[in-house]
């Protein structure tokens, strides 16, 4: 098995959700201005080109997780 078929089965596929429950966890551990997508990125184990395949920019990230804090209120 070579080593990038080993990763994608041991590390979970993104998806929107995920992205942006990572955001709320970075949001919450550190605040607004912490919030990059390099450092998501980071936090996820992807790169930080690959969020845009989930996201737009930062400005969509930021109105998926509001949607996501109103919903859970």
């Amino acid at each position: 098995m070579t080593s990038s078929r080993l990763w994608r089965s041991t590390t979970p596929a993104l998806s929107t959700d995920r992205v942006v429950a990572a955001a709320i966890d970075l949001l919450d551990a550190s605040g607004l201005e912490s919030l990059s997508m390099r450092r998501l990125g980071d936090q996820l184990g992807a790169p930080a080109t690959t969020l845009y395949s989930y996201v737009g920019n930062k400005d969509e990230l930021l109105d998926l997780v509001l949607d996501a804090v109103i919903g859970t209120i």
